[in-house]
């Protein structure tokens, strides 16, 4: 049983979020040549069938193979998410999202909105969960305006 848990868990890591795709083949070789599981690809197939009605996954039939992800907004928080950290989710939205490439940013959204979500909850029962309501950040001269650049030159230059 612990093995088929382990085995589940390397599986889950090999998903990548959408739009980006692995195939249940390409799993299936990582399981037996690096991770070295003597399993068959019907127990793969089985194993993310299941694990996909419990998990954010999504499944596209290319040709003749199943190529699975996890949504694009979809969460997996195994630990669950803890407060310090959603403060750090929180400040990272609040102070860095200019600073980050767009598609990093778009990558930690599913994050920042489950840190927003415990902190909300956090808010009414510890202090803690009001700390990011008392942090400031002041800019020492004159606020800049953001220039305007258009979506597809920026995800040229990302």
């Amino acid at each position: 049983m612990a093995d088929s848990a382990y085995r589940q868990i390397l599986m889950l890591r090999k998903i990548p979020r959408l739009p980006q795709t692995v195939s249940t083949g390409r799993i299936h070789e990582y399981l037996q040549h690096q991770e070295g599981f003597d399993i068959s690809l019907r127990s793969v197939q089985r194993d993310l069938n299941s694990l996909s009605t419990v998990f954010p996954l999504v499944s596209t039939q290319q040709g003749r193979e199943t190529h699975w992800s996890f949504l694009e907004k979809g969460v997996v928080d195994i630990p669950a998410l803890d407060i310090d950290t959603a403060i750090a989710f929180d400040m990272v939205e609040r102070f860095l999202k200019d600073l980050l490439p767009p598609s990093a940013l778009a990558n930690l959204y599913p994050h920042i909105e489950a840190a927003q979500h415990k902190l909300e909850e956090a808010r009414q029962h510890k202090r803690i969960g009001k700390w990011s309501d008392k942090v400031r950040v002041l800019s020492r001269g004159q606020p800049l305006i953001k220039a305007e650049i258009p979506p597809d030159v920026l995800s040229g230059v990302y």
